[in-house]
């Protein structure tokens, strides 16, 4: 009888440390994952600034504009420099998406490991 105490006072030890590792691992993910979306948040605050003074200085200049044509080149010299910003602005926010699931995936391949190894 003593002996199957101590098995469960055993195993719930282990379950216990099981858990905390679980939660640990959990804990980890969810700050890295805050950390990732603050990242992506910032990112783009700082695109959505840079993108405006672009615009407002491109207005500016348009209304100095001496003829038809200058107006023509200052248009096609903004719309190319503001899809080149996008474009690699997009890259940019694509690569911190992916490691934002890099990120959130982590904690659930240790447990289906754990699982698969018979080790839940």
């Amino acid at each position: 009888m003593a002996n199957n105490r101590d098995d469960f006072k055993i195993s719930d030890r282990e379950e216990l440390e099981r858990a905390t590792a679980s939660a640990s691992s959990f804990v980890q993910s969810a700050s890295s994952f805050v950390q990732n979306i603050h990242t992506i948040a910032l990112e783009t605050a700082s695109y959505a600034k840079t993108a405006f003074e672009d615009g407002a200085a491109y207005f500016e200049k348009l209304g100095q504009a001496k003829s038809f044509e200058s107006a023509l080149q200052l248009q096609a010299d903004y719309a190319r420099a503001s899809c080149e910003a996008f474009v690699t602005q997009a890259a940019r926010v694509a690569e911190l998406y992916a490691r934002l699931g890099e990120e959130a995936r982590k904690p659930f391949e240790t447990i289906l490991a754990k699982a698969g190894s018979g080790k839940t």
